[in-house]
């Protein structure tokens, strides 16, 4: 449970770090970078591509989330 509450904070902080205008392609693959860096290894002990298509669900989650709340715009 620690690591999911670590990974939704990493990505909810990376996401803010990481914002700007377009490139949304672009900073995701960003975001997964910086948390594959900053995340412990031995937390990845799952397949590859699975872990690739969790965070890309993840960030895509916590990105819509943002976009409804902290960056409303309207």
């Amino acid at each position: 449970m620690f690591f999911l509450k670590s990974l939704t904070g990493l990505l909810s902080l990376g996401a803010c770090l990481l914002e700007r205008p377009g490139e949304g392609d672009r900073k995701k693959e960003e975001l997964k970078g910086l948390v594959l860096q900053i995340l412990p290894e031995e937390e990845w002990d799952i397949d590859q591509d699975l872990l690739d298509e969790i965070l890309d669900a993840a960030i895509d989650t916590i990105v819509a989330w943002l976009n409804r709340t902290v960056w409303k715009t309207a």
